[in-house]
């Protein structure tokens, strides 16, 4: 009995070693895939009626910029509107959505291809797309 007792513990040990490894490698790798500009495409206003914003029919770019110190800043036709730091965090409910953590809230978001997507509500509030760009230098 002892024995069984004693391969039990060592098991679960070594699954929750594991376990948080993972969770650390895939927050890292959050982290670098998030650093960088980010050109807004679009928003779906409501998911349910397909109401979209765009660039096109605002009349203004947005943009934002993740840096290595986990700082995050907003542009609004290049002009820098917002600065704050952020964190990310690994929604273990849904291990494909991290949660984006600033300013006392929170959004769910995840990435597809060279696109973040931000989901504001989680299940009908407004959906944000915003590309990848390596190729824009801001003025400081």
């Amino acid at each position: 009995m002892k024995t069984f007792f004693y391969k039990f513990i060592i098991l679960s040990l070594i699954l929750i070693h594991f376990g948080c490894q993972k969770t650390s490698e895939t927050n890292s790798l959050v982290t670098e895939l998030i650093i960088g500009h980010w050109d807004w495409i679009n928003t779906i206003e409501n998911p349910r009626t397909g109401e979209e914003t765009n660039p096109q029919v605002t009349g203004f770019t947005k943009m934002i910029v993740f840096t290595n110190n986990n700082t995050v800043e907003e542009y609004i036709n290049y002009i820098r509107t917002n600065t704050f730091t952020y964190k990310i965090e690994i929604n273990r409910a849904n291990p494909k959505m991290n949660v984006l953590a600033y300013n006392s809230t929170s959004t769910h978001f995840y990435f597809s291809y060279d696109t973040l997507i931000f989901n504001e509500a989680f299940v009908d509030g407004p959906v944000s797309f915003y590309k990848k760009n390596t190729q824009i230098n801001l003025p400081n």
